[in-house]
């Protein structure tokens, strides 16, 4: 931390990370009794300390707000169950009791976009119930630095394909650009990483169980994340019958999902009763630049590639890149999609491989519109189909569960839409031509 700016922003979670590792061996000697410790308000964190200092205590963050669930058996209940703000409110009082020489409260007296932010209620109770002033301090300097804006640029147009010697991509990174290029570009460009919200409606639940039970032997650990009761008993249900169709499909195919390692110190295909393990995949893109892929497949299929998303052209674009490894490294055409019980063939795997590159060395330097809840619009229904749902979302009548198109939109201005797709027309369409012939319904004539 000491060769980074002193103006410059920089996240606190790597630091509490650090702060929060356990002790080495896991014993706890007499000299750190006194030593600098970190911890979250919780049960039994509050030990006496000479110094205690709480940070964060706006009103926005300390106490928790209470927050109801119509999944909660409890509700209308007479019997009392601690609500989060009780338990902060009693968290508070122990922390106050356990600063035995010095107790310093701050919290960020201004909010990211400027408006005034206040202590939590719990610090006013607290100056008001004292018999002298608290020492109050507003570090203006620190203030301003914090909350300077660092400017992101989101260029529009893709550069030029030059050529690079070469590389070595992991299958990761593909699959990460194609789940979401903006998420891409801002941790390639700025090293900033966003957090994905995490699954909580139980639909979504229920379909990342239903990807994993070919991975697994047993469910269980899986099936304990749905609620109890009788909603968690339906879903169970639906889960396990799903799971039993699917079984049937894989069978009637007389294929089974398999692993396979790309390992850059292989030098044969070989199989093992884990999986398989083959050399990295080599393309040459057209600039002569040598590329090797290495990585997992969990889907793989001496037989193709077992996809177990929906069929949909925004759904398979997120395993694009994995599928295309499956099929050159299997030496097959075939896409087995589980869910739907179809079988679809890419006309020439090492060409679209080939194309994802390009279009990955693009996607690196700029911006690529490309994310997948607009996949469909942008590739075969056009401009206008994208501009209708922006309306919706505007209107209220569409919910858009994007949380890293939320964060680039407040915090960027985006170009306008049509200039952006204009710019990006060439590449996206040459480089997902074997991708959009898997769904033909529309023309190519109505697209971007």
């Amino acid at each position: 931390l000491k060769h980074l700016p002193l103006d410059d922003l920089f996240p606190f979670a790597p630091i509490k990370a650090l702060l929060k590792r356990p002790i080495p061996g896991g014993q706890i000697n007499a000299s750190h009794l006194h030593a600098i410790r970190f911890a979250s308000l919780a049960e039994g964190s509050a030990t006496p300390v000479k110094a205690l200092f709480l940070i964060g205590m706006s009103e926005e963050n300390f106490p928790r707000k209470n927050s109801q669930s119509s999944l909660d058996i409890l509700r209308g209940e007479k019997i009392y169950t601690f609500e989060p703000s009780d338990r902060d409110r009693y968290f508070f009082l122990q922390s106050l009791f356990a600063a035995k020489e010095f107790l310093h409260i701050s919290y960020s007296h201004l909010s990211p976009s400027g408006s005034p932010v206040y202590p939590s209620p719990l610090v006013e109770e607290l100056k008001r119930s004292l018999d002298g002033p608290a020492k109050e301090c507003q570090i203006k300097e620190v203030s301003r630095n914090l909350f300077t804006p660092k400017k992101i640029s989101w260029p529009t147009h893709p550069p030029r394909p030059t050529f690079q010697q070469d590389l070595t991509i992991h299958l990761s990174e593909l699959s990460s650009l194609a789940r979401h290029p903006w998420s891409f570009y801002l941790e390639k460009q700025f090293g900033i990483r966003l957090e994905r919200s995490p699954i909580d409606s139980l639909s979504q639940k229920k379909k990342k169980i239903l990807r994993a039970t070919p991975h697994t032997k047993s469910i269980a650990s899986l099936l304990r994340e749905l609620p109890s009761g009788l909603c968690g008993e339906i879903l169970t249900t639906e889960i396990q019958e799903n799971a039993s169709l699917w079984s049937e499909q894989i069978a009637t195919w007389g294929v089974s999902f398999e692993r396979l390692l790309l390992k850059a110190n292989s030098f044969e295909k070989r199989h093992f009763l884990t999986g398989w393990e083959m050399p990295p995949i080599e393309i040459y893109l057209d600039n002569g630049t040598r590329i090797k892929i290495i990585g997992e497949i969990k889907n793989f299929s001496p037989k193709g590639f077992l996809y177990t998303g929906e069929d949909s052209l925004g759904s398979l674009l997120k395993t694009w890149p994995e599928c295309l490894a499956a099929l050159i490294a299997s030496e097959t055409l075939q896409i087995y999609f589980v869910d739907a019980g179809k079988i679809k063939s890419v006309q020439n795997p090492l060409l679209a491989m080939k194309d994802f590159l390009t279009y990955f060395l693009l996607a690196k330097e700029t911006p690529s519109p490309l994310i997948p809840d607009w996949a469909d619009a942008i590739l075969r229904k056009g401009i206008e189909e994208i501009q209708a749902k922006e309306e919706k979302m505007i209107l209220g009548k569409e919910r858009f569960e994007d949380t890293v198109f939320q964060w680039v939109s407040e915090r960027i201005d985006l170009p306008p839409l049509e200039d952006w797709l204009s710019s990006w027309k060439e590449p996206i369409m040459n480089n997902f031509s074997q991708l959009c012939a898997l769904y033909p319904t529309r023309k190519k004539s109505e697209t971007l």
